[in-house]
């Protein structure tokens, strides 16, 4: 059975010791705001995973280009000109 310190915690519903290492980071970084953290973090691993991974990218950017709409012939209707 799990014991309380096992569950997650906070609005990120991180672990331990993640949680209070994210708790004592902020506060060392002069109080920075955890979402800016979590922010610069998630952009650093993502920029270092496409960098090293070029399959990866491969589907990251076909999955951007999917929901934006620009994969050719994908949500695409041809209306008729109006006169």
């Amino acid at each position: 059975m799990a014991n309380g310190a096992d569950q997650p915690k906070g609005r990120w519903k991180l672990r331990e010791p993640l949680a209070s290492d994210l708790l004592d980071f902020c506060e060392a970084h002069r109080g920075a705001p955890e979402h800016r953290i979590i922010a610069d973090a998630l952009r650093a691993f993502i920029d270092d995973r496409l960098q090293a991974e070029p399959e990866l990218r491969k589907r990251f950017e076909e999955a951007r280009r999917k929901r934006l709409g620009l994969i050719e012939g994908d949500n695409v209707t041809v209306l008729p000109t109006a006169k």
